[in-house]
C-alpha cells in the first residue's frame, strides 16, 4: 500500500514538473520589432558574403545551371524550415529560437544538441563575416592595417547585437535596405552588360554562350 502511494505522489510531482515545463516562457514574448524590420530582416537574412564572395567561385567551377539547381535545392529545405518555424512560433510564440522548439516538442535532449550547434555555427560565422568584409575592403588599396579593419568591424557587430531591440531592429532595417539595393544593382548590371556589352562594346554575354551576336 505505501508503495502504491509513493509512486502515485512521484506521479503527481512528474505531472506537476511536466505542466510548469509546458507553461514556462508563456506569454513572455516581447514584440518590440515592427513589421518592416521583420520583413527586411527576412528578405535581406539570406543575401551575405556568400552570395556577394562565394558565387565567384562557385559560378567558376560548377557553372551557372549547377549553382542555380544548388541554390534552388538548398532554398528549397530552407524554406521548409523556417515555414516550419513559422508554424511553431505562431501557434507558441515563445522567447528563444530553434533549440527552444526542438526541447518542447520533441524532446529536451534535441533541443540541447540543437543549441550547441547553433553556438557553433555562430562562433565560426562570426569570425568568417569580419573576415570576409575585410577581404572586401581589402580589395581597394588602402593603408589601413588588418588587424584594425577586423577590430573595428567585429566591435560594431558586437555594438549592434548589444543595442535595445528598437534600434537593433532599425539597423537591421537600414543594412537590409543596404544589401537588398546593392544585389538589385549588381543584377541590373549584370544585365545591362551582358546584353549591352562593355564600355568598349564588347558583347560578354553572347561570346560567353558562343554566338557572335548582333551587329
Amino acid at each position: 500500500m505505501a508503495d502504491i502511494e509513493s509512486a502515485t505522489r512521484h506521479g503527481d510531482f512528474a505531472g506537476d514538473l511536466k505542466a510548469e515545463h509546458e507553461r514556462r516562457n508563456v506569454g513572455t514574448l516581447e514584440r518590440k520589432l515592427k513589421s518592416r524590420h521583420v520583413q527586411f530582416m527576412a528578405l535581406s537574412g539570406a543575401i551575405g558574403t556568400g552570395l556577394f564572395v562565394g558565387s565567384g567561385q562557385v559560378l567558376s567551377l560548377a557553372g551557372p545551371l549547377s549553382a542555380f539547381l544548388a541554390y534552388l535545392i538548398t532554398a528549397f529545405n530552407v524554406y521548409c524550415v523556417v515555414h516550419s518555424l513559422g508554424e511553431m512560433a505562431t501557434y507558441l510564440p515563445l522567447p528563444g529560437a530553434v533549440p527552444v522548439y526542438a526541447a518542447r516538442y520533441v524532446d529536451e535532449a534535441l533541443g540541447f544538441a540543437v543549441a550547441w550547434n547553433y553556438w557553433w555555427q555562430i562562433a565560426i560565422g562570426v569570425p568568417i563575416e569580419v573576415t570576409i568584409s575585410v577581404v572586401i575592403v581589402d580589395y581597394w588599396p588602402n593603408a589601413v592595417p588588418t588587424a584594425a579593419l577586423i577590430t573595428l568591424f567585429l566591435f560594431a557587430m558586437v555594438l549592434v547585437n548589444c543595442l535595445p531591440v528598437r534600434v537593433y531592429g532599425e539597423a537591421e532595417f537600414a543594412f537590409g535596405a543596404v544589401k537588398l539595393t546593392t544585389i538589385v544593382g549588381l543584377i541590373l548590371l549584370m544585365l545591362i552588360v551582358t546584353l549591352g556589352g562593355t564600355p568598349d562594346g564588347e558583347r560578354i554575354g553572347f561570346r560567353y554562350w558562343g554566338g557572335s551576336g548582333p551587329g
